[in-house]
Formats: C-alpha cells, sequence, structure tokens
C-alpha cells in the first residue's frame, strides 16, 4: 500500500488512528480505531453518515465496544500501533481497487467507506441493519463528487467547501 498515494485527509486519518492504536496499547491499527477517527466532528465520513441519517451516537458507541474488545500488550519491548491489523490491510486493498475503478489517482477517504461495505466487518453490519447500504453511500458520494475524479491529494477538502457553499446558497435563498 503506497501511501504517498492517498489523500491527505485519509493520511491524517490513519495517524490519528494510530496514535488512538499507541495511547490503547494495541500492538496493530484496526479498522474500529480508523472508524473511531471518522467519527470525530466535522470529519467527512461522519457529515457523510449524517446525511443518510446514521445514528451517529449509536455508531460511536459500537465503534469503541469493538475498540475495547482489541486485546492489549504490555511489554518493555513492545511497539504499539506499528503496524496494520489484516482486517485494516484488507479493507486498504479492497479500496485500492475501488480507487482504480473510479480512476483516481489518490485513495481517498470516501472509497474507504464504499470499500467497508464489501467486507464483513462489524461496522458494516451495524450499517445495514439502520438501512445504509453501499449503494446509497455511493449515490451520495457520486453526487458530492459532481462526476470528478480524485486527482488531488485535498480533494475532500473541496467536497467540504463545495457542500458548505451549496448549504449557504439555499440558506441565501430561504431568507
Amino acid at each position: 500500500m503506497n501511501i504517498e498515494k492517498m489523500t491527505t485527509m485519509m493520511q491524517q486519518s490513519l495517524a490519528q488512528a494510530q496514535e488512538i492504536a499507541q495511547n490503547r496499547k494495541h500492538q496493530e491499527i484496526d479498522v474500529s480505531h480508523l472508524w473511531k477517527v471518522f467519527l470525530t466532528p466535522n470529519h467527512f465520513v461522519r457529515n457523510l453518515y449524517e446525511d443518510v441519517h446514521v445514528p451517529i451516537s449509536e455508531l460511536e458507541k459500537f465503534v469503541d465496544e469493538k475498540i475495547d474488545q482489541l486485546p492489549i500488550v504490555e511489554g518493555s519491548q513492545v511497539q504499539y500501533g506499528q503496524s496494520l491489523s489484516q482486517s485494516l490491510y484488507q479493507l486498504l486493498t479492497k479500496a485500492n481497487e475501488i480507487r482504480q475503478q473510479f480512476q483516481d489517482e489518490y485513495l481517498a477517504t470516501e472509497v474507504i467507506v464504499l470499500a467497508l461495505m464489501e467486507t464483513n466487518h462489524p461496522i458494516k453490519e451495524f450499517l445495514l441493519k439502520h438501512q445504509v447500504t453501499k449503494q446509497l453511500l455511493q449515490e451520495r458520494i457520486e453526487k458530492l463528487r459532481g462526476g470528478s475524479r480524485v486527482t488531488s491529494q485535498n480533494q475532500e477538502n473541496q467536497y467540504e467547501a463545495l457542500k458548505q457553499y451549496a448549504q449557504n446558497l439555499n440558506e441565501a435563498r430561504c431568507s
């Protein structure tokens, strides 16, 4: 997995997931660590999930429970959060396949969200239980992208700016 070919937001999210793993004394960075980052206020993924009516507080609690279930390793020679779990590696590999299908130059956060929906991860099962499907997420993402490909390391920031601009225009029309 080439980290240089990830968007800045995705690189930052992985770094924050690594910090969570280190603080929790987990040897590996797991999908749940990444989703903990994705659910922070104003994160692109949290906003996306709010748009499709995911009960965020329930999902946050669910992700926290999954993190709590991860084994804690202690010892003087242990290096925390220095490798990816098998499930996170598989998720990133699947996301890279989707990136190529989209003909994106960089691996973006929204592609990771879609890739999760092709796994057997418990977070996917939570989302499905709340009527959030890959198709629904893909439609919302395509709308946000407006037919664009990810050709910049800062692409997600552009989506957020466009979304905010559209909200401001709608508010101005309603006034």
